[in-house]
């Protein structure tokens, strides 16, 4: 179990690098804003940014790297 939910938040975050970065989107930043507080916007919004396409992207990808672990754990 703790290697599916472990599987799950690894794929769920390489999936939401790209928006993490702000590679995807643009704020519009007001005058005065500190690196933290962009940094930590860009953070947010990175996982929250279509969260339900990468809910089932990490979910299915999870279930799929437990079944062949068992698989080639059986094998060897």
């Amino acid at each position: 179990m703790t290697r599916l939910i472990l599987g799950f938040a690894v794929t769920y975050l390489i999936i939401s690098l790209p928006d993490i970065f702000g590679l995807t989107f643009a704020i519009q930043w007001v005058p005065g804003v500190s690196p933290v507080q962009k940094a930590w916007t860009y953070f947010t919004s990175g996982l929250a940014e279509n969260a339900l396409g990468k809910l089932v992207i990490a979910t299915i990808s999870a279930l799929l790297l437990r079944f062949c672990s068992r698989i080639f754990r059986r094998l060897a």
